[in-house]
């Protein structure tokens, strides 16, 4: 069984009274409390600008350069061949 993990930190933020009537009751009508209903979306939010950290888009002519420099790749540059007998440097497969 997955437990929850105990939440210890706090967000404090203001917000004018209508904003604050209108989320409390949103949330009510939904079956929330306020604070998940302000925190479920954010989170979601955050992953996806977090996750998009780790994925790259190419489009147009960058895609055809890369697919290009993948499928012939160019021969290896002195500099490149030099660093790679460097033994500071370690080439794992």
């Amino acid at each position: 069984m997955k437990t929850t993990p105990r939440k210890t930190e706090n967000f404090t933020f203001r917000v004018t009274p209508e904003e604050k009537a209108l989320i409390e009751h949103a949330a009510a009508l939904t079956g929330s409390d306020a604070t998940q209903f302000v925190l479920a979306p954010a989170i979601e939010r955050a992953q996806i600008i977090a996750d998009r950290q780790h994925v790259t888009t190419l489009t147009g002519a960058s895609r055809e350069r890369f697919i290009s420099l993948m499928l012939e790749p160019p021969e290896p540059s002195e500099n490149l061949i030099e660093s790679l007998r460097d033994r500071r440097h370690q080439v794992v497969e």
